[in-house]
């Protein structure tokens, strides 16, 4: 399970490499976690906050770009940085879901560092390969 961040013009993107697809969204997480701060999850165990999600969509290229606008919404309206998913991504009825937990914390930009503002997550250069293993590959708006 890995993800990276590679330079894209004025943006950034992040490839993910995972042996499933609940394991690959959270690499997704991780990595806009780590251009939001510059590298740090919220882990530290101060003041935890616990969401509860459920997401659906027509297609799993939707669904990952809804995962993480969602995390980004949560992150400019709330503050919360996510340090740890209990998520499973499935199909049902002809559609993609999501459903789970996110564990995080409150952002301290003293504590957690800061990268990048992102602006967006964008359906630009989006690719989702079912694998096994799964593949991954999005831009985010800088």
């Amino acid at each position: 399970m890995t993800y990276r961040t590679f330079e894209h013009t004025a943006d950034i993107g992040i490839e993910v490499e995972a042996p499933d697809l609940d394991q690959a969204f959270t690499e997704a997480a991780y990595g806009l976690t780590e251009v939001i701060t510059g590298g740090r999850l919220g882990d530290t165990g101060k003041a935890p906050r616990d969401h509860v999600l459920e997401l659906s969509a027509p297609d799993l290229e939707t669904l990952l770009v809804r995962w993480l606008s969602e995390l980004l919404y949560r992150f400019d309206a709330e503050d919360f940085l996510v340090g740890a998913t209990s998520i499973e991504v499935r199909t049902e009825d002809g559609r993609w879901r999501l459903n789970g937990k996110l564990a995080g914390e409150a952002y301290d930009p003293q504590h957690h560092g800061y990268g990048s503002e992102v602006k967006a997550i964008t359906y630009h250069g989006l690719a989702v390969e079912r694998g096994p293993p799964v593949k991954m590959r999005f831009i985010v708006d800088l």
